[in-house]
């Protein structure tokens, strides 16, 4: 698009603190915008690796699970790529995304995605009803899949969002830290 992060030819301004601007050949600027309410640590990882054993060794560490925009470009050391929307991101393609796949039946029904609009004040709310959703049908399938594709290595979760902290991407990837930090018998 503006720029390949493989050949060089785009470079990252790291001084803006509310975009992304990637500018590319021609000197052209494309601004991923996030919110400013969002320190960059929590935007491109959200949930870190577990803390380790039940005895604090550090042992048997969990593989860390992130979360970002799936505009941003691709780290091939982050872990596998899984798009968690239900729908297909608009203006990005699939050689960019560069995913592992798209778990598409984890996402929330349409019903609940639409009643919360990414409004923040809805959030905790969101979450407690999307938990309950993860619990039955294709949902619960897709996160068995999902959690089974975690313990393979780290996995980031996908989301077109722009506040990836209140997606639905954020609340799977707490849900599967809260798995990682649950005794094991």
């Amino acid at each position: 698009m503006f720029g390949d992060a493989t050949s060089g030819t785009g470079s990252v301004d790291a001084a803006a603190p509310a975009t992304d601007s990637v500018r590319g050949p021609g000197g052209r600027t494309a601004d991923h915008r996030r919110p400013d309410t969002v320190p960059a640590a929590a935007y491109r990882s959200l949930c870190g690796p577990a803390a380790g054993s039940a005895d604090g060794s550090g042992m048997n560490e969990a593989p860390a699970v992130t979360v970002a925009r799936v505009s941003d470009n691709p780290d091939s050391t982050a872990g596998t790529r899984v798009l968690v929307d239900r729908l297909w991101p608009r203006g990005v393609r699939k050689e960019h995304a560069a995913l592992g796949l798209w778990l598409k039946e984890i996402a929330p029904s349409t019903e609940l995605r639409r009643w919360y609009g990414h409004d923040p004040a809805l959030f905790a709310e969101f979450s407690s009803r999307y938990r309950t959703e993860l619990g039955s049908g294709e949902q619960a399938d897709a996160l068995a899949r999902l959690r089974s594709l975690r313990a393979e290595g780290p996995v980031v979760l996908l989301t077109s969002a722009r506040a990836v902290d209140i997606s639905d991407a954020a609340v799977l990837a707490s849900v599967l830290t809260e798995d990682s930090d649950a005794p094991h018998a």
